[in-house]
């Protein structure tokens, strides 16, 4: 128990580690890219058999509330920063709109349990997002890239949609048959995520090792302003609930800004170029390090 703990609490350094260490070591892992996908399905089953997902889409009785923060999160929040994107270069708004189109992440109501907010409310939004982007996120991608570009949005309709009803469905036909397995194993299951997270980001970043290494001051300036669009999506959850207390501000803060970030690696490494996929993987570094100066804020700010 006091690995699985460690771990947890850790889990940032492994991240990190994960981009250190893939850089560093030549290994071959293009060869890896086709398990992204099977990786990421089995850290969203291990979520959802720890939730109870019909007891938790009962408990979703503020309607007006829940569209409210899904529309913002998954359509106006997007479309903000993807013309904010344009600014800099069409490619790098692309990346933009892929990262916060994507919906709230399936670690995101454990970092709320542990920053002490509103984990209820926090779950219930990353289920919601999570069942509303499959149909949000190609209706973004078709709108606003030029066709020259665009990719196939049933496509990708198809493989959001799949990478997040699957686990779902399969969660809740497994939890009955084997309750007790569950229950015992359910302690480890957040740990058994950092580890997969940490293989997804070194088969991620290893495959794109030469790129970023060719051209690390391009990739400099794009994270730089990745960086500053985390901050911002930081900023957008304080405002949105500058009328709710602590806990919901604290929940809807890590919501708007930790969102699933695998799915959009998994995304970008099947249907988007080299470049957005990089983009993808190197969001995890500030995905990572901006939640220290954030527990910091909400343990002695007194405007929070």
């Amino acid at each position: 128990m006091k690995i699985i703990q460690w771990i947890e609490a850790h889990f940032w350094a492994f991240l990190i580690f994960a981009m250190v260490f893939s850089l560093l070591l030549p290994l071959p892992m293009e060869q890896m890219l086709p398990l992204l996908k099977p990786e990421l399905m089995l850290t969203l089953l291990l979520i959802f058999l720890k939730i109870d997902v019909l007891e938790l889409l009962e408990k979703v009785r503020d309607y007006r509330l829940m569209l409210y923060i899904s529309g913002v999160f998954l359509i106006v929040t997007p479309l903000v920063l993807f013309g904010f994107g344009l600014l800099f270069s069409e490619e790098l708004a692309i990346a933009i709109l892929l990262l916060t189109a994507m919906p709230a992440g399936t670690s995101a109501p454990v970092l709320v349990d542990v920053l002490k907010g509103n984990a209820a409310l926090a779950m219930s939004i990353t289920l919601l997002t999570s069942i509303l982007a499959p149909f949000t996120l190609p209706l973004l991608f078709h709108f606003l890239i030029d066709s020259e570009i665009a990719i196939n949005q049933w496509s990708l309709f198809w493989d959001a949609a799949s990478m997040i009803f699957i686990p779902m469905i399969l969660s809740i036909v497994i939890k009955p048959l084997f309750p007790k397995l569950i229950k015992r194993a359910m302690p480890s299951f957040t740990a058994i995520n950092i580890i997969i997270l940490f293989l997804i980001v070194v088969t991620s970043f290893g495959s794109q090792r030469t790129l970023i290494l060719a051209e690390p001051l391009t990739y400099l300036g794009d994270t730089l302003v990745i960086v500053f669009v985390f901050i911002l999506l930081h900023l957008i959850g304080y405002f949105m609930s500058y009328k709710m207390d602590k806990k919901d501000k604290i929940a809807l803060i890590v919501e708007s800004a930790y969102m699933n970030n695998g799915l959009a690696i998994v995304l970008a490494a099947n249907f988007f170029s080299p470049y957005i996929l990089i983009l993808m993987v190197l969001a995890e570094i500030p995905w990572s390090l901006l939640l220290i100066p954030l527990r910091f804020l909400l343990k002695r700010a007194q405007w929070i």
